[in-house]
């Protein structure tokens, strides 16, 4: 008599199930054994001094074995059609398996005229999981994407599967984590399986963003768990935003905007592109980050990140974002700073270097005072020194800009006339160009 003991093993030909046996007969094997869609599947058993071993593709009791094992000779359909073969410990191979292969085998083992036992063993049979393919009727087969609030319902789709493979909608919100009620169905084409599921949107009144998941498990040892992320966006809703005074930052310098000091669930984040529209930038879920714009990243706390800031990039910003109980938002308004080659302005008839410099002039005339390469636009303001006393007159103050590449060039210019003949000098103290900016 002998001790059968079994353990599980996975190879490159499928799935092993190893017996050793020793001492009393009993027989304890694992009860399932797990092998790839379209592989040979091995249920290796090891039964010393057997005389005779019978294997069945079923346990009904009115079943014929499938193939058998006498005196070293093997016999049955299973080695006539080549689906099966029986190995001379024992072993059964299953070739090139399919799911019509998944149910429970028995092999009967007669040791003598006095002992014989039977064993019972499932097998399971899984897809591929590098060949299924998990996708939705919005993200397609992208593991994430945002879309708008939609009156058709949401469905995922896996295809190329096996009938063992689950699909779920779950539906997060400031109201907490819940499984989405949804409809499943089916299909078989004779070789693999396509599941669907499909559920019906649907956003609180206190969520502009909802997040909706869609989970591919199956019950398989170490088989990962798949997943497509929707986040659903109801714009109609609106979010509360406030006038703000712009944060100036240096052209061509990395800028990083805070979301939140919370560790969010999820957030995206929007840019205004005109008064009332706003176009998405980027969103994040727990932790996994997708752009959907060029020229931003979004870090791994959710912060939106802009690489060599540019003027193209200057604007509105907001980020709504939901640390799993409530929906906030969080507004930024930024431009951009270029210096000019010269930080003070210059005046026309002047040198740059000069401290102060003297006109020859007629009658009247213009004066004017200049700045350029300069972002944004300053404003200079002339400063007549002694004027009040003086028999020149200043009137007709005109500001022009002109723009140039991503800077300006700023002209302010003054009509001039003089009252009384003669030499005369009027200082010009200053051509002051004022900007108010915060960094």
């Amino acid at each position: 008599m002998y001790l059968i003991c079994c353990s599980q093993a996975n190879g490159a030909h499928g799935t092993t199930l190893l017996c050793e046996g020793f001492g009393t007969l009993w027989p304890n094997c694992p009860s399932t054994v797990y092998i790839q869609h379209g592989s040979d599947g091995l249920i290796k058993c090891y039964f010393p001094q057997s005389q005779r071993i019978f294997w069945y593709d079923s346990t009904s009791r009115n079943a014929r074995p499938i193939i058998s094992l006498e005196g070293g000779r093997k016999a049955g359909p299973g080695v006539s059609d080549g689906k099966y073969d029986i190995l001379n410990n024992g072993s059964l191979l299953i070739r090139n398996t399919t799911f019509n292969d998944e149910r429970t085998y028995r092999v009967i083992v007669i040791v003598s005229n006095t002992s014989t036992f039977t064993v019972d063993q499932t097998v399971v049979i899984y897809a591929n999981t590098q060949t299924t393919v998990l996708s939705t009727n919005v993200c397609g087969e992208d593991s994430s994407c945002i879309v708008t609030k939609m009156s058709t319902p949401l469905v995922c789709r896996e295809a190329k599967t096996g009938p063992n493979t689950l699909l779920t909608w779950t539906r997060i919100t400031s109201d907490g984590t819940r499984l989405a009620e949804a409809t499943r169905y089916m299909s078989f084409d004779g070789s693999l399986y396509e599941t669907y599921i499909s559920t019906n949107v649907t956003i609180n009144l206190k969520d502009r963003v909802v997040v909706y998941i869609c989970t591919s498990t199956i019950n398989i040892p170490f088989k990962p768990v798949r997943q497509i992320v929707v986040m659903v966006e109801d714009e109609d809703k609106d979010f509360t935003t406030s006038a703000l005074l712009p944060t100036y930052y240096r052209e061509y310098d990395d800028v990083k905007l805070l979301c939140t000091n919370d560790n969010p669930l999820y957030l995206v984040w929007k840019r205004k592109v005109n008064v009332t529209n706003y176009v998405t930038i980027g969103y994040y879920y727990k932790g996994t980050s997708k752009v959907s714009e060029p020229g931003y990243e979004l870090g791994e706390d959710g912060s939106l990140l802009i690489k060599r800031f540019s003027y193209q990039q200057e604007g509105e910003y907001i980020c709504i974002y939901n640390s799993g109980n409530e929906e906030d938002t969080r507004q930024y308004h930024i431009k951009s700073v270029v210096t000019p080659a010269s930080p003070t302005p210059s005046i026309v008839g002047c040198l740059e270097a000069a401290s102060d410099c003297t006109f020859n002039v007629t009658t009247s005339g213009y004066l004017t005072c200049f700045v350029e390469g300069v972002r944004p636009i300053v404003h200079p303001t002339w400063d007549f020194t002694g004027q009040s006393s003086s028999p020149i007159t200043f009137s007709q103050p005109q500001l022009i800009v002109r723009s140039v590449a991503s800077v300006f060039n700023v002209y302010l210019t003054t009509y001039y006339t003089i009252t009384t003949g003669g030499e005369w000098q009027a200082p010009i103290s200053q051509c002051p160009a004022v900007l108010d900016m915060k960094f």
